[in-house]
């Protein structure tokens, strides 16, 4: 009995009876009898499906400390061997086992195999963590026994973990370790322009110099996809410029290369780096588009990847048309599908698309958790453009929660983030949320001065999404500190802008907007009537905040008007509608005019 009990020891808490009898010399009913006495005993219990377990690890842990180093590992060299065996025609099933036994028993060359393929199954699986700890495991030894070109290879399976995972710091780590230990020069090429295209994905301009390098080495005959790689990347970069037809220029060339090649990777890179540029040229149908194709592409190629970025730009392009529960639907893909691969960073991009969509209903503490959410695990992931993004909603909705002091310091560090990265989206975008917080102070001269500012950047690109997205409030902003010439002259690009794009929602902000305009003319008449079209606009999509804010402009000329029935009822719909979203300010204005009637 001892004896096998000092075979099984070394097996684990729990042990098939196969497994048990591959590993001993005992004959099948010498064996049975001794696991009935270490039953009887109360050593063992019967784990069903003729499986055993020790009743205590404890009792497992003294058999196995009692065998001597020798022995020990000798008898995980046969378990290994017996396994190997055993499971001839399953061993991805066991890889983590044989991986085990053949590191105890000191046979490297075969735990390096094993390792490697533990790491491979639990990528496979999505366990990015136990991924990497088996390649990590693998590295140490591939290193200590000198095989440089092994060691290259798990290196670069240690990046793929840390893509996915974050943070892309330790992707790079990884991959430039790799382009070290290697001396093919098509291979260096090959990790130039991948070291290129991870720091493409967070924007960080560190790329241009990989990328660069890897477009002088590259063999287009030998190498296409390589450089269908480095084209895309390289139009990245020109979409974070604001220069988007450039952007698709390089991307189509790309795209012409890599599609007959039909390589998913590179591909989910083409599709989406697409469905951006359209996105910022305010081409939403067509940004859609390619966010389908990179779907349909996911499906086939079973990429998890592609499927999730399809999902965010759907979720992205859904948001600014105004269509907010779509935009929660696509972006709870994307949530589910990043929670199930381990994949952070798309976690934390659905985050920041369900706190704009909630935004947009008026759910203001569920969209600041959102936000906030997704600002954490930006900082987590090294992801800063997420970072920038995160704090134009956090700040906006803090400044209308009234949480003043918290909402000016988010939209400073946004601000400060901004132009650390120097993209253009990022630039308008944190500003407006600064301009914003201004503006909820009533401090228009600031926040019409970032407005400006706003336009001077997008005048020098062809950048249309961030305008859509703020346009509206800076014509607001410049009527309130009484720049009437230049708020109708953004007014006249803006409104056939939004038209264009197709965003009823930012259409009838436009149409709030041109009311504020002919309000300060004197026409109130006329503005009421822009604000009719505004109301109805926003109560068909459930804008709540702003429409609560259109009804309480709409109240005000109507007072002035002397329609006191009508300005009564919209006012009463205007503070249930803020109390609804807890805006602070808004409901205060609302109630004080209330109160003064």
């Amino acid at each position: 009995c001892l004896d096998v009990l000092y075979a099984a020891a070394p097996l684990g808490k729990s042990f098939s009876f196969r497994e048990l009898a591959a590993v001993t010399a005992s004959g099948e009913d010498a064996l049975l009898d001794a696991v009935d006495e270490a039953l009887g005993a109360q050593i063992l219990r019967d784990a069903g499906d003729e499986s055993f377990a020790f009743t205590h690890d404890k009792l497992r842990e003294v058999l196995y400390n009692e065998l001597n180093p020798v022995r020990r590992r000798r008898t995980h060299q046969r378990i290994g061997e017996a396994l190997e065996r055993l499971y001839a025609g399953e061993p991805r099933t066991h890889v983590e086992d044989l991986a085990y036994h053949f590191t105890e028993s000191g046979d490297h060359a075969r735990a390096l195999r094993y390792l490697r393929l533990a790491g491979e199954e639990a990528e496979r699986l999505y366990a990015t963590d136990e991924a990497l700890r088996h390649y990590e495991q693998a590295r140490e030894l591939a290193q200590g026994l000198g095989l440089r070109d092994e060691e290259a290879a798990i290196h670069q399976a240690l990046a793929r973990a840390y893509e996915l995972r974050g943070p892309i710091e330790e992707a790079v780590k990884h991959y430039e370790a790799a382009l070290d230990l290697t001396a093919a020069p098509q291979e260096r090429t090959r990790l130039k322009a991948r070291i290129g295209v991870v720091y493409t994905d967070v924007g960080d301009e560190r790329a241009l110099g990989y990328l660069r390098a890897a477009l002088d080495e590259v063999d287009p005959e030998a190498m296409p996809g390589v450089k269908a790689d480095i084209l895309a990347a390289m139009g990245r970069f020109e979409h974070y410029r604001g220069q988007h037809r450039r952007a698709l220029a390089f991307i189509e060339e790309a795209r012409s290369l890599a599609e007959p090649l039909d390589d998913g990777l590179t591909l989910t890179e083409i599709y989406t780096y697409l469905a951006g540029a359209y996105q910022h040229l305010a081409r939403y149908d067509e940004s859609m588009d390619w966010a389908r194709a990179s779907i349909r592409l996911g499906e086939r190629k079973n990429l998890a990847r592609a499927t999730s970025i399809g999902y965010e730009f759907l979720a992205e392009d859904s948001f600014v048309l105004g269509r907010w529960r779509e935009t929660l639907e696509y972006a709870g893909i994307e949530r589910e599908i990043g929670q199930k691969t381990g994949a952070q960073v798309r976690v934390a991009w659905a985050e920041l698309s369900r706190a704009n969509a909630l935004y947009g209903l008026g759910e203001l503490e569920q969209a600041a958790a959102a936000a906030e959410s997704c600002l954490a695990l930006a900082e987590a992931t090294g992801e800063l453009r997420l970072s920038v993004l995160a704090g134009w909603p956090l700040a906006t909705v803090e400044a209308d929660l009234g949480r003043d002091e918290q909402a000016g310091a988010t939209a400073r560090l946004a601000v400060a983030r901004g132009d650390e990265l120097g993209q253009i989206y990022m630039l308008c975008m944190s500003r407006h949320a600064l301009a914003y917080w201004h503006a909820q102070r009533q401090e228009w001269e600031p926040a019409a001065a970032l407005y400006e500012e706003c336009q001077r950047l997008i005048a020098q690109t062809d950048n249309l999404g961030a305008w859509v997205q703020i346009g509206s409030y800076a014509v607001e902003t410049f009527c309130a500190a009484g720049r009437l010439e230049a708020a109708r002259s953004t007014l006249a690009g803006y409104q056939p802008l939004v038209e264009r794009a197709g965003s009823a929602h930012f259409v009838a902000l436009a149409t709030r907007a041109r009311a504020r305009i002919l309000e300060a003319e004197g026409a109130e008449r006329e503005a009421v009537r822009a604000l009719d079209a505004a109301v109805d606009g926003l109560a068909a999509l459930d804008s709540r905040l702003e429409l609560g804010r259109a009804l309480y402009d709409r109240a005000r000329l109507l007072q002035a008007t002397g329609d006191d029935g009508r300005a009564g009822q919209d006012l009463e719909r205007a503070v249930a509608l803020f109390q609804r979203c807890g805006a602070i300010r808004d409901l205060e204005r609302a109630a004080n005019l209330l109160g003064r009637r």
